[in-house]
């Protein structure tokens, strides 16, 4: 079918190289148009997580110490018990675009990461099937779909390596060898960058079971790139004891209770990006359906399996609305040859035939992102001083540092870095989940939702002070109580404190 298309106007494979695949080609308009976007239009909207912190804390301490923490220094409850961390990489890169970029830098490092991978699930999906049109429009409804957990965080460089794994796996663009040598590349770096490297162990996994399914190929040079995978993975500072390690830190009630990005699929919360994350299985279902065409079949379980752990867990959504786009591609392609002369395809088609398809074609959108990235990074009133002031208690901090209050204060986890940050203070509770015990998880989560003995809770641990959201009852909660005061407030953070008189 595909023979009665002329060369110039179908919508086959655009690009024979793995080169042009990976570099920003025909996609690098719309990589320019999310750097603009996170840097003029919305420039804190990676700035917003204390948890950004939790990581360039620790990647500004082994620039500085030469040594990786063994402890966790930002706690005031227990600072000297062990603790090592799982996404050194990234800890490197967000510590050093702080240290020598200031907060310009960590947004950029954000932006590359989920940009390129935007971009690159576009040319993906263009080279299976999709044309300039559809492929725009899906690319739209993938990018709010992933708006879901748009941070500077560990998370986001994940997802570099995680496309990496689906282009080794699900294109034929590298002769076996190199998809070897690559996959052992890959894992190691995303080992290293965050804990959702099992991932593409499962991916492997799914693959070897495909090829046992399809038997359209040989099963060996897939075991082997498991086994490289494997070995890839292993290539980590904690050893094959990495694995054990993630997999109870994902299993971790706690973690799961009160990380909001490990909570079932809430359209409350959620917001739109739920609903197109729901809008982009529907299309694939669609396009599956109407075109009668599947990807193989372990491209086809990815892609459900990825639908499914995202309702189960949001953390999940990204990674499939990355891969949704080339999975309907190949559903397009058949419904682009089936309806060619139809008014729609019949001009996506002329589009992909007049479209530029070599890297040098595009040099004036690279010159005007490096020109962009060079502004962000340089020009006065792009600079920034801090993080996000209505996501964060930036305002609270200045005051706190004019005021200091007397003994050890309560702050929401996920201020904690933050605070740390400013201050180089111990806190009470910062990020990291894994390190504090179950009990005292517990006796924090009772404080934190003002349930149960949760005063008895501020008497234990002799907690003068409280900074908090103003949207948690615990904040009001306190205020009516004639042992606390007020001492400050605004838009984001309440400080309230004890009563001299009262204070334990």
């Amino acid at each position: 079918m595909t023979d009665a298309l002329p060369p110039e106007t179908s919508t086959a494979p655009i690009s024979p190289s793995w080169k042009t695949l990976l570099i920003p080609t025909n996609g690098v308009a719309f990589f320019a148009y999310l750097l603009f976007l996170f840097f003029i239009c919305k420039p804190y909207l990676l700035l917003g997580d204390g948890g950004t912190l939790r990581h360039v804390l620790t990647g500004q301490y082994v620039f500085k110490n030469h040594a990786v923490p063994l402890t966790n220094y930002v706690s005031a409850i227990d600072p000297k018990a062990p603790w090592l961390t799982h996404e050194l990489l990234s800890d490197l890169i967000l510590g050093g675009a702080q240290q020598w970029l200031g907060v310009n830098g960590v947004a950029l490092v954000g932006a590359i990461a989920i940009a390129l991978c935007l971009t690159w699930s576009y040319q993906f999906a263009r080279y299976k099937g999709l044309g300039m049109v559809s492929g725009l429009l899906a690319l739209i409804v993938a990018m709010l779909t992933m708006s879901l957990h748009w941070s500077a965080r560990a998370h986001v460089f994940s997802y570099v390596p995680f496309l990496l794994m689906y282009f080794i796996l699900f294109t034929d663009l590298l002769s076996q060898r190199a998809k070897i040598i690559s996959t052992i590349f890959v894992m190691a770096l995303w080992a290293n960058l965050h804990g959702s490297f099992v991932l593409g162990l499962f991916m492997i996994a799914l693959k070897v079971i495909g090829v046992l399914i399809d038997k359209s190929e040989s099963i060996k040079p897939t075991l082997l790139i498991f086994g490289a995978a494997f070995l890839g993975a292993c290539l980590n500072i904690r050893g094959f004891e990495f694995l054990n390690y993630v997999a109870s830190y994902a299993g971790s009630k706690h973690i799961h209770l009160y990380n909001a990005e490990s909570h079932s699929l809430d359209f409350l919360t959620a917001g739109y990006p739920a609903i197109a994350f729901i809008l982009l299985m529907i299309i694939i279902t669609v396009l599956w359906i109407w075109s009668k065409t599947l990807p193989k079949f372990a491209e086809a379980v990815l892609t459900i399996a990825l639908f499914l752990g995202g309702i189960y867990s949001m953390r999940l959504i990204p990674y499939f609305a990355l891969i949704a786009l080339p999975a309907m591609a190949p559903s397009w392609r058949t419904l682009s040859e089936r309806y060619q002369n139809k008014k729609f395809f019949a001009l996506e088609k002329k589009m992909d035939g007049q479209e530029s398809k070599s890297p040098k074609d595009y040099w004036k959108i690279y010159a005007l992102t490096l020109f962009l990235i060079i502004a962000w990074l340089t020009l006065p009133f792009l600079k920034l001083t801090d993080y996000d002031p209505e996501r964060l208690p930036v305002k609270a901090m200045d005051w706190l540092e004019k005021n200091p209050q007397t003994g050890l204060g309560l702050n929401m986890d996920n201020w904690g870095d933050y605070m740390y940050w400013r201050t180089g203070k111990p806190v009470f509770i910062d990020e990291k989940g894994d390190f504090y015990s179950d009990e005292f998880t517990e006796k924090y989560i009772t404080i934190y939702t003002a349930q149960g003995p949760w005063k008895k809770t501020l008497d234990e641990y002799k907690l003068n002070w409280v900074i908090m959201p103003n949207w948690l009852p615990i904040t009001t909660l306190l205020q009516e109580d004639p042992n606390w005061h007020k001492v400050y407030g605004d838009e984001t953070a309440t400080i309230v404190a004890r009563t001299a008189a009262k204070a334990p």
